[in-house]
Formats: structure tokens, sequence, C-alpha cells
């Protein structure tokens, strides 16, 4: 403690509000009332004749008040500015901490009811008599004891909002704090200063008896252990200072009995020894602790201690730390000698202490126990000072500084001092009396005889008033004229020039945070609150309704529901961004592939080996059309029950299952579910029940406290569960599937199964845990993509200030290689949160350094969360920014070394990145004998400290506290930050200074061999590359040569794709000419690529696609080759890049601008420059004159992408394009008016021309305005007039241009409607019908538009008629007379009125039984036109009635293919079809007409489940003479959800059906049947070569979706893959591709020429867009994939040995790279 810093209340006593807080507490002052009156004992401290020869006597007050000519300064008491609080009503939240301290004290039994407000006594007696309200109280007051306790942190924080309770607590549980104050300081490293002062506080303001002298004990032990006499003034100062409050704590509460020999007297004597320090105000603090550990007694017994006095006097007073201990006197009596010299030696340092303590006032005690002792006056009279001051009593105060015999001793002027200086930073102070504060210090200043005062003493008010300047509470005037007058009247002192103030006495004034936050309070609050809400079950005793459930799962989801950044900030919701996109079924893979380029420049995917197969990006899924009917993955149209979700590591699983919990509570879907349950699956584990009731009690409820009520909602929760009404969350499939024990043995595989087999569940999974065979049918395929570029842009806008988000968007876009970092939620939140200290200025960053700030960034944070220190000191917040990276480094090297070595023990146990209790210990048990530092943390203990870094996470904190510590289950940050850990361990063994013997490293040549068996696997090449970025100098050499080096990669692909991203973190640390060898390299397997590739036209190649690859590269390559296909190759490889650099722009504009070029190569530029958004103004005036060009192909191709260009063009480019619409060149006319018409925001000043062309003379100049005009949606009430006038236009044309640009507008006034009404009556046919649409376009028209286009359902032309009666279909709601209209309109003259009219009915649900058959009725039109309408119109009513339905299946025969086609779409929209309309369809499938028969079969097989006896009847269809029957037949079965096995074997058979379509859909029904035949498969493969590509391409996916293909099938693949037939070869690629371990199993038995035959057809061609490689290793051969590794043992006979194959792949990979490449 010590004066100053942390001042004691009085000894003897407790005043609460005092006690409950420093000098800094804003609590209530104690006039309030006091629970016990303050000990006085002034006795102790009345003014003695002064031995001091500067004092002749005592100075009287008004002396002393003469003497400092200020008497207005502390003449009199006054009392804090009491802060009010306001007291909790029933069942009322409390808002602050000290809000409840002060209700708990107003209802302790000590208080007198006197001494309250009228409002206070009420509240007091009403809370008296309201138990329930009572208990609430005191339950939320042991709850945050609880809470804090379990709270691993116990920052300052939290110790300053639990210590306000201490004073109103019962005995055990003051008890309990203390305990839990002694466990933390007993488990921290360093000493955790907070805990020591939260230590103090809580014994201070205990009632007696909370703790005793063991308890003193194990703190002493503690402190003593780190008051070591070799540590820095800097580390034992802050020590002192904790261990002196305390100590005074401690004698406040009268505690003693310490153990003498091995602690309170080496205590004692390291205190005493200490006291030379050079440090003051460490030697201050030394002689402060020691005298309140000599006012504590020991555990010496009277006979012992009577014993030890006796030797005393025999040595004539020796000193006590001289005499021997009782125990050693048969030494002491053999050696005499020895004992007189002791004696002698002891004298004098006696006679030394009796001067000390004559000249300080010390008052000498002897006692037969404790001897004679000199307690300091000094003491006892600061810690009376510090009663005084702190409750005010300042008269008092002012009377002991002045009157006080010890008055001029420097301990209790320095004292004095730091107390006043505390005074005047406590804002709870008024000002007034603050300023008389300043005013008296400096009155002792100047007032040299009052105190005799010492020159050390001026240092200290300089230092203090120092502190109050740069305090922020107020300003004092005066104390920067004291200060400047104390340094002038200084210069010459070399006392003041000697005591410079160490940096870390800069501790602040103030004790712990006077404003404690309430996170525990608030957590408590919460749980009251929300249990309050459903109390009444339990008072009721009824059963739970759906409302109750609602509230309880509210209290389940709560703590999950939260979103938190790196930064500790809470995240809402809404803010949180999930892209769901579909997994399409495998015909869709042709689509994506397609589509790649224009995907890339909305999403971009960091390298990952947990892909997921077939995700079409296009089809994203909002969250809140997730349960909307669409087409499921069966083929039905239907809401979708079972959903599985898929997702990389990190990506947003988890926050998408928040928001769907959080969306249903804010009223989503509750028309589909009433409850919305989210379970994550690791956390069933341990479940003992197997019912969902149990499930439900034991892992919903039981956290609750709930009691009696538990088992009720559990049970009520299952009924709705059966009743198919719980949409079931299961999040975490892999996370429970790997457990161990989990196989089809374990007992808890089928209950699992039977939840994932729920109605309604959504399961997430992370693709390389998915286990298929634990689920049933998947209604819906999704996966997580992460953030689309805008929704970045979004998220740094919502959590950056502007400033701060410019400057990350900046990076983001000058940077490529993070772009596939940004997409992941978590990724680009620690890029935000690292925003200040990324590079600048367009600096180039690579992927590790980026790491290495932002791991920085983090460490920061971390260094103050774990109380890192420097120096014994705690560090601030400002110092830890103001390190430099190697010194954070440095700081942090404990943790990053452990860290660093968990992260790679995860790797290569399996990939291991989750992480049990378990595990952690176990890593860190590793690397404890790595170090001798004694110091070192057990493994538990560092454990801990992992969890408290930043990269550290567990999805498991609401685990019941039970299973927390055996369950709860850690893993990294994101699986980067595993991967950049890992490499920094890895980094380790290849430095110079490493020791490889420590523990757990490895030596160079093991890792090495490592690195050489696993350079390859795609699980490790992000840390290669961070590998890469992190060496320097020598070991960066070696790495590469060990990169280079044998085994090498025996197909090429894969080792150019990790050169080349290693290549991209080294670069510049490399020597030029390396780098020029490994870029030429890079170069020859460019070309190599592009060759190889050729078949595929004018493909990219995936290698120099990647961002890693340098541009100047691909821009050189482009430039110098001949071959206008590598050309167009290479500029397609340059545009796959998601970021263009300006160079590759600029080579694109060079291409186009070539008029030299062919033009094909042109083109493709043009094409890549569309891709771009937006576009450089140099480009955009490329393109634009590149509309003139002569060549007609490269103006189309300028014309499409400016037309489709998707950001707006710059004003002007526009203004340009408007004046060239009146240009003479047509072409140009055209081309210019068709851009500006897919402009969808045009400028003001664009708007302006446009009207303007109106007053042309040239008709094609104001129609062509008018066209353009239309295709704005939002035009201003000027143009809108403009438009109206050109309505009356002269030109025909013009008019009716004009009135179509007036339905583009969303709302039209009434004024504008009656011109178009107006427009009705034009002379011009054309212009009446656009009027009729634009009218049309407004879905609410008045009554009199209505009847005016009912008027116009009698013009005399048929065109405007049909317009008309297609602008009243759609209105919103029909009148019966509107109705009447059209169905007599379906008496038309006309058939395209009639048609027009049928479809008008069609667009409203609710017609009526006569409107019904007059469609029906029209089933006989003469014209198959308005027939097929009919149909259309009766088939968007999913629900006809029988005569409706049975005229359907009527229309099936019908003449026209239109009709039947239509009939055929409308009868499979019915929700179901009645037995007598499926005997119909099958008696129909009997028929003559093959296209009747083949319509029927579509009809039934959109049935969703078909009887047996039908299926059967489809599956002899299959054999109708007729191919479109036998097509639809076998579509017809593909539908339903599973086929027996002859069905399979017709669908086999219908492989070599002589029809192409026929064979397709065969094909296409097996590709969706997951375990097929030997037989079965190799009927697929054969019918490979038959010529039409859909069929193959379906077979194809058949092969890809069987599991394993058998060995047969795989060489009779190799054997196609060897034909000449290309697009043969290119198929049977794709398959081999998917099934490469059983390929790789045949290499052995294959020739060379074979081997030969595959690398260029397949393995080449397949590595460069897919995750494969095959080195040599162990005697065999290894294969990576993305699904793993192979290991492929061979024998060593010779024939088919490794050497062999590895020979014979060199020589092939030799010979295409020195194929000469134009």
């Amino acid at each position: 403690m010590g004066p100053g810093f942390s001042p004691a209340i009085a000894q003897g006593g407790v005043t609460y509000w005092s006690s409950l807080s420093s000098t800094n507490s804003t609590a209530a002052p104690s006039t309030f009332f006091t629970t016990s009156a303050a000990k006085n004992d002034d006795t102790a401290l009345a003014p003695r004749q002064p031995s001091h020869p500067s004092s002749q006597s005592a100075i009287s007050i008004g002396a002393v008040n003469a003497t400092l000519g200020s008497p207005s300064f502390f003449s009199k008491n006054v009392k804090p500015e009491p802060a009010t609080y306001s007291l909790a009503h029933l069942d009322e939240p409390l808002q602050t901490i000290h809000q409840l301290a002060y209700c708990l004290a107003l209802l302790q039994p000590s208080v007198e009811d006197d001494d309250l407000s009228a409002e206070a006594l009420k509240w007091r007696l009403d809370t008296l008599n309201n138990s329930n309200e009572k208990t609430r109280l005191e339950t939320m007051a042991v709850h945050v004891l609880e809470l804090f306790s379990e709270d691993t942190r116990k920052d300052s924080a939290a110790v300053a909002e639990v210590v306000q309770l201490a004073p109103v607590l019962s005995r055990d549980h003051s008890r309990f704090l203390i305990k839990t104050f002694i466990d933390t300081l007993n488990k921290s490293e360093m000493m955790d200063l907070d805990a020591l002062d939260g230590l103090a506080k809580a014994i201070r303001g205990a009632i007696p008896g909370s703790i005793n002298s063991d308890d003193l004990e194990t703190i002493l032990r503690c402190l003593k252990k780190r008051l070591q006499p070799n540590r820095s003034a800097e580390h034992r100062y802050p020590l002192l200072l904790a261990t002196s409050r305390v100590l005074d704590a401690m004698v406040d509460a009268h505690i003693g009995n310490i153990d003498r020999i091995n602690l309170h007297g080496p205590l004692t004597e390291f205190l005493r020894d200490s006291e030379s320090s050079d440090h003051p105000y460490l030697t201050f603090q030394v002689k402060y602790a020691a005298q309140a550990l000599l006012n504590i007694s020991d555990d010496d017994d009277i006979w012992h201690a009577g014993f030890r006095r006796f030797w005393l006097i025999l040595n004539i007073g020796a000193g006590l730390a001289k005499l021997p201990d009782p125990k050693e006197l048969k030494d002491t009596l053999e050696s005499l000698e020895k004992l007189y010299k002791a004696g002698k030696s002891g004298i004098g340092n006696l006679k030394a202490t009796m001067d000390s303590a004559i000249k300080g006032n010390d008052t000498p005690t002897f006692t037969v126990k404790e001897g004679l002792k000199f307690r300091s006056a000094w003491y006892r009279a600061i810690r009376k000072a510090e009663s005084y001051i702190e409750n005010g009593r300042l008269v008092e105060f002012k009377t002991l500084v002045t009157t006080a015999p010890c008055r001029h001793d420097l301990m209790f002027q320095w004292g004095i001092c730091q107390l006043l200086g505390q005074f005047v930073t406590d804002s709870r102070w008024g000002f007034e009396v603050r300023q008389e504060a300043i005013a008296f210090i400096a009155a002792l200043y100047k007032d040299t005889a009052l105190w005799d005062r010492k020159t050390e003493v001026d240092k200290v008010i300089f230092d203090i008033l120092t502190n109050v300047t740069s305090h922020n509470n107020a300003h004092f005037e005066a104390v920067n004229t004291l200060l400047e007058e104390i340094r002038t009247q200084n210069t010459q002192s070399k006392a003041f020039a000697d005591q410079h103030s160490p940096i870390w006495i800069s501790i602040k004034f103030t004790d712990l945070d006077s404003s404690p936050t309430a996170r525990l309070l608030k957590a408590v609050q919460d749980r009251y609150v929300r249990h309050a809400k459903i109390r009444t079950l339990q008072d009721t005793a009824s059963i739970p309704n759906l409302g109750d459930i609602h509230s309880a799962l509210r209290i389940y989801h709560e703590p999950d529901l939260s979103i938190l950044r790196v930064s500790g900030d809470e995240l809402d919701l809404e803010s949180c961004f999930v892209n769901l996109a579909i997994v399409g079924a495998p015909e869709h893979r042709q689509k994506e592939k397609e589509n790649l380029q224009k995907l890339a420049a909305t999403f971009h995917r960091i390298t990952s080996t947990e892909r997921v197969r077939d995700t079409d990006i296009q089809s994203l899924i909002p969250l809140e059309q997730l349960f909307n009917k669409r087409r499921l993955r069966d083929g039905r149209a239907d809401t979708p029950d079972r959903i599985l979700v898929q997702g990389r590591a990190g990506i947003g699983k988890s926050t998408l299952c928040k928001k769907l919990v959080h969306a249903h509570q804010n009223g989503l879907w509750r028309d589909l579910f009433d409850v919305v349950l989210r379970l994550p699956l690791r956390n069933l584990r341990g479940l003992k029940s197997r019912s969902l009731e149990k499930l439900f009690l034991e892992k919903v409820f039981i956290a609750q406290d709930l009691h009696q009520e538990q088992a009720a909602l559990a049970k009520a929760l299952a009924i709705c569960a059966q009743k198919g009404k719980v949409l079931f969350i299961l999040d975490g499939l892999d996370e429970i599937r790997t457990d161990a024990g989990m196989d089809e043995s374990d007992t808890f595989r089928p209950f699992l199964k039977m939840l994932l087999g729920q109605q309604h569940v959504i399961i997430t999974s992370r693709p390389s845990g998915l286990d298929r065979k634990l689920l049933s049918t998947i209604d819906l395929e999704l996966e997580t993509v992460g953030f689309s570029h805008q929704d970045v842009k979004d998220f740094v806008l919502k959590v950056l200030d502007p400033e701060p988000a410019k400057r990350v968007q900046e990076f983001i876009r000058q940077t490529p290689l993070i772009q596939g970092l940004v997409n992941i939620p978590v990724q680009l939140d620690v890029i935000c949160y690292s925003w200040d200290s990324l590079p600048k200025d367009g600096m180039v960053v690579t992927m590790t350094e980026l790491y290495q700030v932002m791991v920085r960034k983090l460490w920061c944070k971390d260094a103050l969360r774990l109380k890192k220190t420097a120096g014994g000191l705690g560090l601030t917040e400002r110092q830890i920014h103001d390190y430099e990276p190697e010194e954070i480094d440095e700081l942090m090297a404990t943790e990053l070394q452990h860290l660093g070595y968990l992260a790679f023990k995860g790797m290569t146990n399996q990939h291991q990145i989750e992480f049990e209790e378990k595990d952690l210990r176990s890593a860190f048990r590793d690397l404890k004998d790595s170090t001798t530092n004694s110091q070192q943390l057990s493994p538990t203990h560092l454990a801990e400290v992992m969890k408290e870094t930043s990269f550290l996470h567990t999805t498991d904190s609401n685990l019941d506290l039970k299973n927390r510590s055996t369950r709860q289950a850690w893993h990294f940050l994101h699986l980067t930050f595993q991967e950049f850990f890992a490499a920094t361990w890895i980094v380790r063994h290849f430095q110079p200074q490493q020791s490889c013997s420590a523990a757990g490293m490895m030596t160079t040549e093991e890792m090495t061999a490592f690195l050489h068996r696993h350079k390859y696997n795609p699980q490790y090449e992000i840390v290669w590359l961070m590998v890469a970025g992190l060496l320097e100098g020598e070991p960066l050499i070696g790495f590469f040569e060990r990169l280079q080096g044998e085994p090498r990669d025996l197909i090429g692909g894969r080792h150019q794709q990790i050169l080349v991203s290693c290549l991209n973190e080294a670069r510049t640390r490399l020597d030029s000419a390396v780098v020029a060898a490994y870029d030429s390299e890079l170069v020859r397997w460019l070309h190599l690529e592009i060759q190889v590739r050729e078949d595929d036209g004018d493909a990219a190649s995936l290698l120099g696609s990647r961002l890693s690859f340098p541009d100047a590269l691909l821009v050189e390559a482009l430039r110098s080759t001949r071959c206008k296909w590598n050309k167009i190759s290479l500029i397609r490889t340059l545009g796959f890049r998601s970021i263009r650099s300006e160079s590759v722009i600029r080579s694109f504009i060079s291409v186009l601008e070539d008029i030299h070029e062919d033009e094909y190569v042109r083109s493709s530029a043009v094409e890549e420059l569309g891709l771009e958004s937006p576009l450089p103004e140099s480009a955009i005036h490329s393109l634009i004159t590149a509309l003139s060009d002569d060549n007609l192909a490269v103006q189309q191709a300028v014309e499409e992408i400016l037309s489709d260009y998707s950001s707006s063009l710059p004003e002007s480019v526009i203004q340009f394009l408007i004046s060239k619409f009146k240009d003479d060149d047509i072409i140009f006319r055209s081309s210019a008016v068709s851009i500006l018409c897919e402009q969808s925001a045009l400028p003001e000043s664009a708007i302006r021309s446009l009207i303007a062309s109106f007053k042309d003379d040239k008709k094609y100049v104001r129609s062509s305005a008018a066209l353009i005009l239309r295709g704005q949606s939002s035009l201003p009430k000027s143009s809108i007039e403009s438009l109206i006038a050109a309505l009356k236009d002269k030109d025909k044309n013009v008019r009716s241009l004009a009135a179509s640009a007036l339905g583009k507008q969303s709302s039209l006034s009434s004024s504008v409607i009656q011109f178009l009404v107006t427009a009705l009556k034009d002379n011009d046919k054309r212009v009446r019908s656009s009027a009729a649409e634009t009218l049309g376009n407004q879905s609410s028209l008045s009554e009199s538009a209505i009847q005016s286009l009912i008027a116009t359902l009698k013009d005399d032309d048929k065109n405007v008629r049909s317009s008309a009666a297609s602008a009243l279909g759609k209105q919103s709601s029909l009148s019966s007379s509107v109705i009447q209209s059209l169905v007599t309109t379906l008496k038309d003259d006309d058939k395209r009125v009639r048609s027009s009219a049928a479809e008008a009915l069609g667009n409203h649900n609710s017609l009526s039984e006569s409107a019904i058959q007059s469609l029906i009725a029209k089933l006989k039109d003469d014209e198959c036109d308005v027939r097929s309408s009919v149909v259309q119109a009766l088939g968007r009513h999913s629900s006809l009635l029988e005569p409706a339905v049975q005229a359907l299946v009527t229309a099936l025969k019908d003449d026209d293919k239109n009709v039947r086609s239509s009939a055929a779409e409308a009868l499979g929209k019915q929700s179901s079809l009645s037995e007598s309309v499926t005997r119909s369809l099958m008696e129909t499938l009997k028929g003559d007409d093959k296209r009747v028969r083949s319509s029927a079969a579509l009809i039934l097989g959109k049935q969703s489940s078909l009887p047996e006896s039908t299926i059967q009847f489809l599956i002899a269809t299959l054999k109708n003479d007729n191919e479109h029957v036998r097509t639809s037949v076998a579509l017809a079965l593909g539908k339903q959800p599973s086929l027996p096995e002859s069905a399979i074997q017709a669908l086999i058979a219908g492989l070599k059906d002589d029809d192409w379509e026929a064979r397709y859909s065969s094909a296409f029904i097996l590709s969706d049947q997951p375990s097929l035949s030997e037989s079965a498969v190799q009927s697929l493969i054969s019918a490979l070569k038959n010529h039409d590509m859909f069929a193959r391409s379906a077979m194809v996916s058949a092969s890809d979706r069987q599991s394993s293909i058998p060995s047969t099938a795989i060489r009779s693949l190799v054997a196609m893959v060897n034909e000449d037939e290309d697009e043969v070869a290119s198929y049977v690629s794709e398959i081999l591709g998917c099934h490469s371990p059983s390929l790789f199993r045949l290499l052995p038995i294959l020739s060379e020429d074979e081997i030969f035959c595959l690398f260029n057809h397949h393995l080449f061609p397949y590595s460069c867009s897919n995750v494969i490689s095959l080195q040599a290793c162990d005697n065999g051969l290894c294969l990576y994939t993305e699904q793993g590794e192979l290991q492929l043992q061979l024998a060593s006979d010779g024939s088919n040995n490794q050497d062999r194959i590895s020979s014979v792949f060199k020589a092939v990979q030799q010979m295409v790279l020195n194929y000469p490449y134009p």
C-alpha cells in the first residue's frame, strides 16, 4: 500500500462507503450511514516535547495558520460530492454494481432507521417484508461472486466490480471472495497486481473472521517468492506497493501468528536489507511495508521467545538478525568467542537503532515474546491521516500534519505529500477544496520552519504536481506556477538533479477502476430477467404453452447469439453477411466451368483442401428465401425440409445458424415452424439418454435453474417435434463424426441418425468431415461461400470510421493476394482491427507479411490482457503501441513458441484443428523441459494462458461447468492462423542458432525429410509459403534448395504451384539471378500447360492465373508469343485473375489498339476489358474509339461489352455517345444508341441532353432519345413532362416510344395516366398499343382508366386489343365486370386477342367457376395458340377441380405439340393427382400417339411418390418403340426417391439405345444412384464411345458419383484415354480424376507407352486444374489429392519398381518441356 496510492481505512472500524472505495471512488460518502464507528486512537499521536533541534515546541493551529498565511484552506470538514443511486424496486433491473451494493447495505441489520431518508426507510422496510425481493438481491450478489470465480481473465474491471460487494457479504461469501483472490495469486506467473489490490479491498471490507493467519501466510509466501533481492527496483516497487496494501488490511483485521522462522523473520530481514536502495520511492515503500509487517505478530511461543531474550541479555543487546536460534544452542556454547563477537556487533546495531528511534519519536516496546521493537510514529500518523482525509475530516488532517511530533521525519513528509497529491486528483471532492489542497502543498513547500522539509521531498512534490497537471479531471493554475518555482529553486541542487523519477513510479493515482463496468452484474441480471419470464410455470404448475417454450429457448440461445469481433466488441447479427450457394447436381458442373471467370469477379476463394464440388456460386439464395418453394435435388418443386449446408472452417456456418434462430425469434417462418432449435452436435457427446425428451432435458433446459419446470418444458418441446413443428439446426456434423469411438458399433450412432433424420432439419458440416452414411435424403444442398466483394465493402464501412475504412478498402484493392482472405469473415475482421498497422502508400505486401502484421496487432491486445510486464511493471497500452515489431515478438516469445508447437503438432496429427484440454496440456508438457527457467508455468497454467490469447477460441462456451474442463474444445482463430503458427515452428528448425535438442524439436535432417514428404501435401501448401515468407538469408536459400530437390512431383504441375506460391513470398529476399532461373522454369511450364490444353480452345492457364504468378511474366509472354491461339490463352489467363493490375489493363489496351493484330485476339482483349469494373477512363476511350474500327468483329465485341458494362460509364463518354447518335454513320449511331440503352442510371446532364434532342428536326434523333429514355426507371418530373409532350410528336414512332418510356416509371401521377388514357385514342395503332402496355405496368389503375382499357378491347386494331387485354391482366385485382369483359374477349375474332384474354384470366387465382368453364371451353378453339394459352392459364392454378384436370388430360391428345407440352406442364404442377387421373395417364401411355405418351410419362414422373404398380408399368414402358416415350419414362423414373433393381437394369439397357436422348436420360438417372454394380459401371464406361456430348456428360456424372469403381473399369478407361479420339479422352480423364487412387494402384502394371499417353492426355492436364501430385517415397509412390494421401508400396523385383516408374515420368516431363513453343 502506502500513502498516495491506496490509503487504508482507520484501524478498528468499517465505515461502509469509505471502506468500499479508494480516494478515487465515486461511491457515496460515509455520511450516508455507518455500520460501525471508526475507532479514534489519538493518544498515540498526541504532541510530545520534540527532541529535534530545529523545533523547540509544538506549534498551535493558530500559529500554523499565521505562519502559512492562508487560514482558509482545510478550515472545515467536508463531504465528498454525493453519488446518488436509485433504489431498486420489485424485479426491477439494476444498472450498476454500486446500486446493488447500496441496496444490500440498506438491508444490513446494523443500519439505524433514524439515519435514513424517508424514501430509503420505506424501501428498506418494504424489501425486508418481501422475502423474494430480498433473496433476489442477495442471490444476485452471490452469482456475481460465482461468475467472478469462473472468470479466467479476472481483469481490473472484473476485480473493481466484485470488490464493491465486499462490505455487504456474509462471512462465508466474504471468505469465498478472499479465497478466490488467494487462488488467483497462487496461480499467476507474475504477481497479479489487480488481484492483490482486490484482495486488500476484500479484506478491508469483510466481516471479521473472514480471513485467518493461514490465509495470511499463503499470501505472504506468495509475496516473498516474488520479492527476490536480485529483482530490479522496477520489478519490486509495484509488488511492494501491493504488499503494503495487503499488510495494512491485515493490521486492520488484527491478523497475526505468522511463521517466524520461515516467513515472518526472512521477510522482515529482506525488507530491512532493502532499505538502502538508491531509489527513494523504493526506499519509502520498503520502510512502509516493514512498519506494516512490524505490526503483525509471529507464531513464536513465550518459552522460545523468552529463551531468545535470555541470550539477548547475555550478548549485551546483540541485534536480532545476528542472534543464533535456540535450536543452535549447542553450536553457540561451543563457540563463545563467536558469540562474544556477535554481541559486540549487536551493541553497535542496538545503539544505531536507538538513535534512529529517538530522532523519529518512535515508541519502543518490550515484551518477553516480542522483545524490543520500535514502531515508527510516522507510520501510525500516516494511517491516521489517511483515515481523516478519506472521511473528509480535513481540520483534523491539517492539525495532525502540522503538529505531529514525527512531522520532521522524511517518511512522514513523503507520505503526506502523496496523500495530498492523490486528494487533488480525486474528482469525488469539490473543485474548491481540491484547490485548497494545492495551496496546502504550496505552503508546506514554502514554510521550511514548519516541517524542516527534507531536500528529497522537493522532488516528491515536483513529481506529484507534474502528475496533477497531466490528470484530465481539472485544471489548476496554481500548480504550474508552483512547479516552475520548484524547478527554478532546485536547478543547482545535486539532490534534485540526481533524483530522476524512474518511469516505473508513474503509477496512476487512482486505485482500482472507480467506475467499474457491470459485465458480471449484467450477465447475472440478464439471466434473472429471462428466468422471470417463465417463473409463472412453476407458480401455476401449468402445462407449458408455446410462449413458455419460446421464452425458455431464448434463455438457451441468447448467450450464443452474439457475434464478438476480435477486438471484443459485439457485432449485431444484421451486420454479419451469409451467402448460400446451391450445390447443384452433377449436370451443373459444366455450366460452372463455363462461368468461372464471371464468378471470380464476385467471389475469390482461397486455396483450400475443403472444396465442395458442384457449387454454383451464381445460384445464391437470400436467407429469407431459404424455405421458398424451389426445384429440389430430386426434381420436385417444393419447400425444402431437409437442408445440408457445407462450408470451410471460419466461413460462416455458425453465424448462419445464429441468424436462423434470430430470424425465427423475430417472426420469420413462424407459419412453417413453431420452434427453431440450434443444437451444436459436439455438445451431445457424453449424452446418456437416447430420446428427444431426455436430450432437451439434459442439454437444453438443464443449465437454466428452472427446477421442476424443466421436465415439463422438455416434454412439451418433444411433442412439438413429434408433430413436425420444430426446425432442428444441427451444427457441426464433422465435429462429432471424428470423435473417438464414433464408429458403426457406437450406441450413440443410432440416436444421432434419428436426430439427423428429423422432418425439418438443417445440418452443417465441413466438407472434409462429412459422413453421408449418417444422412438420409437431402432436399437441398448449399455451401456457405463467404463474403462477396460488396459484402466486404459493407462490412468495412460498418465496423470502421470513414477514414480507416477508406484505407482498408484501398489496401484490399491494391493487394491481390488477400482477395481469397477477405471473403472469410473472421479474416476480414482481423484486417479491419489491424487497420492502423497495415502497410501504407501502396506498399507491396506478401501473405506472410500481412499475417505478421495481424498477429502482432493481436499480440498487443493480448499483452494487456495477460498483464505483460517490462522490468516488473505492467505495460500500458501506449507503451505496447510504441513497441517495434521485434520487441513485440520478444515480449510474446513464450506464447509464440507454444502456439507454434501446438499448431504444428495438430497438423501432424491427422490435421487436427480442434484441441481438448488434454491436447493442450500434452503439447505444452512436451515443451516443459526445453528451458531451465525456474519461473516456467506448468502445462495446466500454460493452457490457461494460451486460452486467453486472441488465437485460441472455443465454440463450447455454454457447456455446463461439469463438462467444460474435459469436453470443451479449442481451435485457432482460423485455420490460416494455425498454419502461420505452424510455419513459425518449422522456421525454428532452419535457423542456425536454434538447438535441435530442445523438447519438441526435430533435427535439421528430420525436418528436411518432413519437407520432402509433405511439400506437395495440400494441407501444408499455405504453411510452406509462410515458411518461405518468414526465412531470410542462407536459411531461405537452403529452404528453396530443399524444395527444388528430390523427390520431385513426377507429374510436375503441383510442384510449379508450390514453387510460384513460395517464390512470391520470398522474391525480394532472393538473389535476382536465382529468381530469374525460377521464373524461367515457371514460364516453360506455363507454355506447356497452354499447349497441352489446346484442345480446350482458348482455355486459360490455371498456373498463370494464380495471383502469385507475376503479372510481368505473363505480359512479356503475351508480347513475345506469335501464335494467335497462345495469345488468346494468355489473354484469358490474365483476365482470369480476380485482380488485374494496371500493367495488365495496359496490355489489353495495347492489343486492342494494334490494328495489325488478329481480330480474334483483339476481340478477346475487349472481352477481358469488359470484365473489369470499374474500367480506367483510358480503357473506356480506347473501346469507344474501337466502335468505328474497320473490323466488324471488333466493333461488335466493343458494343456488346459497353452495353453489358456493369458500372456506369463516365459522364464524358456518355455525352460523347449522345452526340454520336446524330452521326451520319448509321453503324456507329446504332452502336451508340445500343450502349446508351443499357445504361440503367444516366447522369442528369445526359437526361437533359436527351430531352433537348426531342426538338431535333431529324426524327431518328428524336426516336433514339425516346428509346434511350425508355431504359430509365426514375426520370425527373421535367423529363416526364417532355415525354408527355412527345406523345403529340408528328412522328408516330416517336409517340410510341415516348409512351413506352413512360411505362418504365415505377409510378405515374394521375395526370400522366390521363395523358396515356388520351393516347389510347391516338390515330396511330402503335401509339395506342404502347399506351395500353404502359398503363398495364401500373398495377393499380383508377376505375376510369380501367374502363378506358375495357373500351379499348373493342379497338379496330387487333394488336391494340391484345395490349389492352394484357394490361387488364396485370392489375393486382379485378372486379367481376372486368373478368366478364375478358371472358367475352375470349370470343374475339383474332387469335392473339383471345390468347391475351386467356393469359390475363390465368394471372388471377380467384376465378369463378363460370370463368374456369369458359376457359375449358376454349380448349376446343380452332387456333392452337389459343388452346396453348388456355392450358397455360389453367396450369397456373395448382389445385384445380376434377373437371379442369380431366380437361387437361384430354388436352394431352391435342394435335399441336405446344398444347400437349403445356398440358403436361400444367398437370405436373398439380400438388396431387386423383387415382382416376393417374389411371387415365397410364392408359394414355398405351396409346398410339408417341407425343401424348411421352407427355403422360413426364406427368407421372413429377409425382413425388408413385405406387409400386405404376413404377413397374413405367419400367415396362422403357421398351416402347418410340424414343421420345422411352426418354420421358426414364426421366419419370428418375424423379422417384428410390428405384428397384429392375429399374436400374432397365436404365442400364437404355445406355445402348439408338436414340441419343434416350441414352442421355438413362445415364442422367443413373448418375443420381450412389451405388451401382460392377457391370453397370462397365456399361457406363463402354457407352462413353457414343458420339453425343450430352450422353457422355451424364455418363461421366454417373461414374463420378460412385465411391469406387473396379480395376477392370479403370483399365478400360486407361485404354480409352490412349485412343486417338480427343473428345472421348477428355471425358475419360474426368472420370479418372475422380478415381485417382484406383488409377495409381495400376501404375506398376502399365507400360511406358501407356504412362506416356496417360501423362499427356490425363495426368498433366488434370493436374493443372486439380490438386494432384505423385512422388517417390519409402520404396513406393505417394499420391496426394484433395481427398488425402495414398501410399503405394512397390515390389523390388526390377520390373515394376519405383525407379522404373520415376524414370518414365521424368523422361516424359523432359520430352514435353523440350517442345518448341510458338
